[in-house]
């Protein structure tokens, strides 16, 4: 809060489970300013239930108060970790905090856990048209990333949900893009959506980049997700590409942070997303990169 005090609030909602919420406000917009890479607030949060006399109490506070806790913050990121009653709690996450790089214990995937069985997975999995969505990502492409050099590939590779399609453009590679059509300079969005599968030889930081021909401000602009099986790596950003009247390459810099913004990817496969945000923006080919100075041509 430009070193000002954060704003803290309790607020009784009123709701019919007698839970209060607990606010704090740390910026006065939309959105958080990420350009200054600063880290702004890390909480832990310890909730109990069956507690009913003030003995019990005291011990949940007493464990939680005399908790070992590190906090290792740096500009280019932080480390949390906590002794906690059941084992370690940790949470690591690097500038722009796009999302987490490490949260233990691990956040379930599940959609309807039961005794620690992903029940709901297996149910949906047998619904139209969720099967057939299934089969189509099974048969999708696998893009095999180096570890030691920059990897391209083309948008059209992936796999879309209307109504993002192909478009034909001789100034593309193999004439083709992708887009959600929207009319030049009229503002409008849409639910479309492009997945491309990248399989990582070699855990590290890489660095995105992609041709794009955004023609006005009201172009401009993608939403991005980054996930593996177990975890968010981007939970859908903001990407302005800027405005670019022919195709050029541009980094995908997330949260407005300067430059390509770095992304610590695992071993193994992860789905690369570009939902969208502005009709009317346009993909042409994807480049991503372990070296920080590349920048492709």
């Amino acid at each position: 809060m430009d070193g000002k005090p954060a704003r803290v609030a309790v607020v009784d909602d009123g709701n019919k489970y007698g839970a209060i919420r607990l606010s704090i406000a740390h910026h006065d917009f939309w959105g958080v300013n990420t350009a200054g890479g600063a880290v702004g607030a890390a909480l832990w949060v310890r909730v109990a239930d069956n507690i009913t006399d003030d003995e019990s109490f005291a011990q949940f506070t007493g464990r939680f108060t005399d908790a070992r806790a590190t906090a290792d913050v740096r500009p280019e990121g932080l480390q949390i970790d906590v002794e906690g009653v059941e084992g370690p709690l940790a949470l690591a996450s690097s500038a722009p905090y796009m999302g987490a790089l490490k949260i233990e214990p691990p956040h379930t995937r599940a959609i309807l856990e039961l005794d620690g069985e992903d029940i709901g997975r297996s149910l949906l999995s047998k619904l139209e048209p969720i099967r057939s969505h299934q089969v189509r990502v099974a048969d999708s492409p696998v893009i095999h990333v180096k570890s030691a050099t920059g990897t391209a590939w083309e948008a059209e590779e992936g796999l879309m949900t209307p109504p993002m399609d192909i478009g034909e453009d001789d100034a593309a590679f193999g004439s083709q893009y992708v887009w959600t059509p929207g009319e030049k300079g009229q503002r409008g969005g849409g639910s479309g959506k492009i997945a491309w599968r990248l399989s990582f030889e070699q855990a590290g930081t890489y660095y995105l980049w992609a041709r794009v021909l955004a023609p006005t401000p009201e172009d401009d602009s993608f939403l991005v997700r980054v996930a593996s099986r177990d975890a968010d790596i981007v939970d859908l950003a903001d990407w302005h590409t800027g405005t670019h009247e022919d195709w050029q390459w541009a980094a995908v810099s997330l949260a407005q942070s300067p430059g390509a913004t770095p992304l610590v990817m695992p071993a193994g496969e992860v789905t690369l997303e570009l939902r969208t945000r502005e009709d009317g923006t346009r993909v042409d080919r994807l480049l991503i990169t372990p070296d920080p100075d590349e920048k492709p041509n």
